[in-house]
């Protein structure tokens, strides 16, 4: 087979399109019975090249392909029936998975550009969401997890660490009125040491227990006057 050609398999896939010595090699559009079809560049009976695939769920990618994988700069779209509908992703593939860099949209209207590895957003990158929050640091597993800075939309900021998710570990948190906050914090709370600069120009240095000071401390006013000693909620 050699040239332009249909072929007609017997379990129901059927290729149109280029042929090179018996071999899918060129320009061509594949079909599978469940509805899947190819259009693209193929070489030696592969997908090799750019091309679009179009799931029978609704999603599509087109972009470049690497002996039958998707791998390269490309664009995935969710289709209708898969439970990302409406998700989109733009940037670089490998062995049908996101990785390299690239930009995931959510159907929700939130927006991630950064690191990926094998299909999760791992390393470094910037995740933004529609009321105007944003986070830029790292990534692992698709949470946010290492040394990070998140800017919320209210004007408060937190730089430190963060584990799953959550602001845990070392880190400072200053909120729009000016107090500041610095120490330990575990599951979004301040908990263990930590200092607590107030607006009002009090200061606390002491033990937290979910967001709380609880334990030995130091309180210091302004005017002079100060506390030492224990301390509960």
């Amino acid at each position: 087979m050699h040239g332009r050609g249909t072929y007609y398999f017997a379990n129901g896939n059927k290729y149109t399109g280029d042929w090179v010595d018996n071999n899918t090699t060129g320009e061509g559009v594949y079909i599978w019975p469940n509805g899947d079809k190819y259009e693209g560049h193929f070489k030696d009976d592969k997908k090799q090249g750019r091309g679009t695939y179009y799931f029978a769920n609704g999603s599509k990618y087109t972009g470049d392909w690497v002996d039958d994988n998707m791998t390269g700069e490309g664009v995935l779209i969710w289709g209708s029936k898969t439970q990302l509908a409406g998700d989109k992703y733009e940037g670089h593939f490998k062995d049908d998975k996101m990785h390299g860099r690239g930009t995931y949209y959510f159907a929700s209207g939130n927006k991630y550009t950064g690191d990926w590895v094998d299909g999760k957003s791992t390393g470094e990158g910037v995740f933004i969401w529609p009321n105007g929050d944003k986070y830029e640091g790292q990534f692992k597993d698709d949470k946010m997890q290492g040394r990070g800075t998140c800017y919320f939309a209210s004007g408060s900021k937190y730089r430190g660490d963060l584990v799953d998710d959550k602001r845990t570990g070392d880190g400072v948190f200053i909120w729009p009125s000016g107090a500041k906050y610095e120490g330990q914090f575990k599951d979004d709370k301040m908990h263990g040491r930590g200092t607590y600069y107030f607006a009002n120009g009090n200061k606390y240095t002491g033990d937290w227990a979910d967001d709380k000071r609880t334990g030995e401390g130091v309180f210091i006013w302004p005017n002079g006057d100060k506390y030492e000693g224990k301390f509960k909620d």
